[in-house]
């Protein structure tokens, strides 16, 4: 509880801050300004996201992939590598190494939970507490990403529901999209979310025998099949369709998922989903607040039941 009142208190002071017209000329007021809010928003994703506690070793080994970072004030400390106990970097326009002890940083990193560096002149000795903020606060951001999962989407359609009873391939698992008319929503809308993980879509989607047996509507079909790079285990495969349709139905709330309407993502892992092909309404990427400015996809390759690994 003090560590969230402090926290408010951190925020508020920034909000204060900026509410007042900061001149321009004054540039270390607007720095520690900038810098509190940064290490407000880290600070929330690293207790809202709930960070992986890791030991000085992992640590180490995060810093090793860390190459360049930008202070708040835009300063770049470039060639960062890790040498024994010390992280070293170069300033700008500078050729001379200067290093920070890796013991007195996890510390910081461990112990506080608002990085800044005033906070940081209590554990950096040296004049060295801008790159080593910068440093930590690129290592927050990394290990934040490290906490999503990437779940790839390719979708194809529309199908009918005829088409759809031979999708009874090795690639025919995943997540899939079925659009009719609703009497309040109108025509041709999402009406449903599914998925099918342990059942092809041509074996899984029939069962709904009431859209098959309901001329009238006339529903067609979209098919969602999971990508990647690398090999997954069925386990993993299979969970990543569930969270996959966990979070379609989430954001597009489809009338007739009636009864997955009150399942809540924050109870769930957290996920990046990129949707790709054709995939009729659904975003680009969810969560849309996160969408990143663009997404290399051309290497990804369909899971199917001759890729994936059994553990």
């Amino acid at each position: 509880m003090k560590e969230v009142k402090k926290q408010k208190e951190t925020e508020l002071y920034a909000y204060n801050k900026l509410q007042c017209r900061i001149p321009l000329a004054n540039a270390r007021t607007l720095s520690r300004v900038c810098n509190l809010l940064i290490s407000s928003i880290l600070f929330k994703y690293k207790y809202l996201m709930k960070l992986k506690p890791i030991n000085i070793d992992e640590f180490k080994q995060e810093l090793q992939k860390i190459k360049t970072v930008e202070s708040i004030t835009k300063k770049t400390y470039s060639s960062i590598q890790v040498n024994g106990d010390t992280i070293q970097f170069l300033r700008e326009d500078k050729t001379k190494f200067e290093s920070i002890s890796i013991t007195e940083l996890f510390q910081f990193y461990k112990q506080e939970k608002v990085i800044n560096t005033s906070i940081a002149k209590t554990y950096i000795s040296g004049r060295v507490q801008s790159p080593a903020v910068a440093i930590l606060n690129e290592l927050n951001i990394k290990l934040m990403k490290d906490t999503y999962q990437e779940i790839i989407i390719e979708w194809e359609g529309p199908f009918t529901a005829e088409e759809i009873k031979d999708k009874k391939g090795e690639t025919d698992f995943g997540v899939y999209q079925v659009y009719g008319n609703h009497r309040i929503y109108g025509s041709n809308v999402l009406l449903y979310v599914g998925k099918a993980e342990k059942q092809t879509f041509g074996v899984r989607i029939p069962q709904h025998s009431e859209w098959f047996e309901w001329k009238e509507n006339q529903q067609t079909y979209f098919l969602g099949k999971l990508c990647g790079l690398e090999h997954l285990s069925i386990e993993k495969w299979e969970s990543q369709i569930d969270l996959a349709e966990t979070y379609l139905i989430d954001h597009c709330q489809p009338a007739w998922n009636s009864k997955s309407l009150n399942i809540y993502i924050s109870n769930y892992e957290k996920a990046h989903i990129y949707n790709h092909g054709n995939k009729a309404s659904l975003p680009p990427f969810l969560p849309i607040a996160e969408a990143p400015e663009k997404h290399e996809y051309s290497n990804y390759k369909v899971f199917s039941t001759d890729n994936v690994v059994a553990l």
